[in-house]
């Protein structure tokens, strides 16, 4: 007869880092002033300037279908259905500015350092390095991160972290796999 137990031992301090860790991976996923939330505040400021360029340029071309992805090495990558030219110029501005850049980066970093330690809602998906790009597009985060009215006199400014984080979860059930 053979027996194999699984036996884990936990200890007080072990539970409480465990469960700080998931507090601050919650505090910077999800809450106003968290790291992916800060992140996307800085873009937002930033892709004003930027879709501002691209329409004074071409007109039309702030309207048609077309996203930001970032990719592994953390250059900013314009996908959809526009033309090579197209993606080329919108690419140019993006990755131009050197600020937009750097907040894209950070929300990547952010999100994938905390989706770990987290336990439920965007830790429940699989999101890593590989797929990221694949997941998110950020010019749909930041297009519809835009505060309503009540909520730019409650909060006094555009950019709304409720609306982000609707459009987080909204990209996550519609793009990744679920753990």
């Amino acid at each position: 007869m053979k027996i194999i137990t699984n036996n884990v031992v936990s200890t007080r301090e072990a539970e409480e880092k465990a469960l700080n860790n998931i507090r601050i991976a919650t505090v910077n996923l999800y809450m106003p002033g968290g790291e992916v939330s800060n992140s996307v505040e800085k873009m937002f400021t930033q892709y004003d300037n930027i879709m501002t360029e691209i329409a004074a340029g071409q007109p039309s071309l702030a309207n048609k279908d077309w996203g930001i992805s970032i990719s592994q090495l953390g250059e900013l990558e314009v996908t959809g259905s526009i033309s090579d030219k197209e993606k080329s110029l919108i690419s140019e501005k993006l990755n131009g500015n050197g600020d937009f850049v750097a907040s894209a980066n950070e929300f990547k970093s952010s999100f994938l350092g905390h989706i770990d330690l987290g336990v439920r809602g965007w830790s429940s998906y699989d999101v890593n390095e590989d797929n990221f790009s694949k997941i998110f597009d950020l010019k749909e985060i930041l297009d519809n991160s835009q505060g309503g009215e009540s909520f730019k006199q409650a909060w006094n400014k555009d950019f709304s972290w409720l609306e982000l984080n609707d459009n987080i979860s909204f990209q996550l059930r519609r793009k990744a796999i679920k753990n």
